[in-house]
């Protein structure tokens, strides 16, 4: 059970010293439940200055709880740094996140600042610039390195990956954990691949092939309950497992899901500026691979590719949409934000382990290499 472990955490964090009062295990109990339930707002209401036992003495904070699911705890605000998960050992509570709706910065391992995950949608129709990069290996421990590192977000990729719901819940978990938004690219545009996905507590949903408006309309209300058609049930992760109250949870969800439509067909440019518009895609995602293979021409750089970019970009400047897009380097993504992109996905967890194992390789070659021979087979 998360409550009993994350509070038996904080027993062990302060065992040294005084015993938690009855008010602070109180107020533990409370904000936990609420952030189990997947209330965010619990610490609007809940959030208040409370008396803490610290290195001997009462001190006071600002309490900020994250539950990192079924693994360890943390607070944001008010706590001093010890990277890595609570244990007796750390000075105070690890610094890991603030769950508050409305605050701006969360503190992660690595002294690392992002907002909350459940924030993302906000930041992305705000068009803040946004890094991102795509799981493609069915472990947890990619999504924690991008999301300590700073990522914004990670893009599970069920169409091109071996993911099945197992697989890409265990990644949202971790993705939770972690700090990071989790953005499934599902496989298809079946409301139950979408509904899935969401219920597993995924941020939301990047769906190919959206080429017309019809489609645009119906994944918009797949993955939205009030004036929509997603299947409701609060005993998934999104719902606290049953410990959400059911208007809550419909709030919470349509107010932060995020349905992000991938252009990658010739036949939806014709009616770019229609797909753009639909209530509840809250972005466009330019698919240059596939548009160039559609087209028919040899690389993304033919002009056939770029003037498609060009008129995704204007028509999602037109519905004051944020755009999305695929870059190999930082160079690449300045001309896409130039052109008016905000949020950017860099390669993969497979391409930057590939990238880095092979300049280590070759710098590595470059170490050990004697005239006429080599040890590096």
């Amino acid at each position: 059970m998360p409550f009993l472990y994350g509070l038996n955490l904080y027993h062990s964090a302060f065992s040294s010293r005084e015993p938690a009062s009855t008010s602070f295990e109180s107020t533990i109990a409370t904000t936990l439940n609420g952030l189990l339930a997947g209330r965010p707002r619990s610490f609007e209401r809940l959030g208040r200055n409370i008396r803490c036992p610290a290195r001997g003495q009462r001190k006071e904070f600002a309490f900020a709880f994250c539950v990192v699911e079924r693994t360890y705890l943390g607070v944001a605000q008010g706590a001093l740094r010890c990277n890595g998960p609570l244990t007796p050992n750390c000075d105070a509570l690890t610094n890991i996140a603030a769950l508050r709706r409305n605050s701006t910065e969360a503190t992660l391992p690595g002294n690392t600042s992002r907002s909350h995950f459940s924030e993302f949608r906000r930041r992305f129709s705000s068009l803040r610039p946004l890094v991102g990069a795509f799981i493609k290996t069915q472990t947890t421990h990619a999504t924690e390195i991008f999301g300590a590192l700073g990522y914004d977000f990670v893009v599970i990729d069920e169409e091109h990956a071996p993911f099945d719901r197992a697989a890409t819940d265990m990644v949202v978990l971790a993705a939770r954990a972690s700090n990071v938004a989790s953005i499934v690219r599902v496989s298809s545009d079946d409301p139950a691949k979408i509904l899935s996905c969401l219920d597993c507590g995924a941020t939301g949903v990047l769906v190919p092939h959206v080429f017309s408006v019809e489609k645009a309309r119906a994944i918009a209300a797949s993955a939205r309950y009030r004036g929509g058609r997603r299947g409701y049930s609060g005993s998934a992760r999104a719902g606290g497992y049953g410990a959400t109250p059911m208007w809550d949870l419909v709030e919470e969800q349509d107010a932060s899901a995020c349905v992000i439509a991938m252009i990658e067909d010739p036949e939806a440019l014709d009616r770019i500026d229609e797909i753009a518009a639909v209530e509840g895609i809250h972005g466009l995602f330019i698919g240059r691979g596939d548009l160039t293979v559609s087209l028919g021409v040899k690389s993304a750089a033919d002009p056939k590719v770029q003037d498609a970019v060009k008129r995704i970009v204007a028509a999602s400047k037109r519905a004051r949409k944020p755009v999305c897009v695929m870059v190999g380097s930082a160079t690449e993504a300045k001309d896409f934000a130039d052109l008016g992109a905000s949020a950017f996905i860099i390669s993969s967890d497979q391409g930057q382990m590939r990238r880095a194992a092979s300049q280590t390789l070759v710098d590595f070659q470059k170490l050990v290499t004697v005239p006429g021979e080599s040890h590096v087979s």
